[in-house]
């Protein structure tokens, strides 16, 4: 409210509506990126104050895809006034890496050539690791690179040298170029950027 700023792109509700008590009108262009089932009372009411009553004051909503843009229109959002803009990647940086970028990517990371790894991105337990752990359970030949999440989500997947836990990478380019696939076992999905992302690599899905 103190900046006063004409265009607010914000995904909490707290944030919006500050926005929306403004001294002065601003343009709130409400990006929806969540698509999760709503089960209780509570989270169903909450969905309806903000796609149902909040919305009406806004200039846009942007969704990240066509299944959220449905998600918008079952919770009463003004259908003039959604906007589809999916998500995107720069193609010249997310490519298939030549043999000496793989290799480089694999000895960064320790592993062989020979090594058969998948690549996981954990962060909410919807993202599917519990899926991914039981199928690892079977597949003891597989190495794994998990990226993201706490420290205790990570450590459900064991330890080294089979797993490589990991909080971040500064160019992530590199687990893509190190994996022989992407596990993305998600139950609820706005629209996963690193499914595009592995795809621009070269690597299975």
């Amino acid at each position: 409210r103190e900046l006063g700023p004409t265009i607010v792109h914000a995904h909490f509700t707290r944030y919006d509506l500050a926005a929306l008590r403004a001294p002065r009108p601003v343009r709130v262009f409400w990006h929806i990126h969540s698509h999760r089932e709503i089960r209780s009372p509570w989270a169903r009411a909450k969905a309806f104050v903000k796609y149902g009553i909040l919305t009406r004051y806004v200039e846009a909503v942007v969704a990240v895809s066509g299944a959220v843009a449905d998600e918008c229109r079952a919770w009463f959002t003004p259908r003039d006034k959604i906007r589809v803009v999916y998500n995107a990647i720069d193609p010249e940086r997310f490519c298939m890496p030549d043999p000496r970028e793989r290799w480089s990517a694999r000895n960064g990371f320790g592993l062989t050539l020979d090594d058969r790894v998948v690549l996981f991105f954990e962060r909410r337990p919807y993202k599917g690791g519990a899926t991914l752990r039981a199928a690892l359970e079977s597949l003891p030949a597989i190495r794994l690179i998990v990226l993201g999440g706490s420290q205790e989500a990570r450590d459900l997947f064991g330890a080294a040298p089979r797993v490589l836990a990991l909080e971040r990478l500064d160019d992530t380019r590199h687990a893509y170029w190190a994996a022989d696939a992407l596990a993305f076992p998600s139950e609820n999905e706005a629209f996963g950027a690193v499914v595009i992302e592995a795809l621009a690599c070269g690597v299975p899905i």
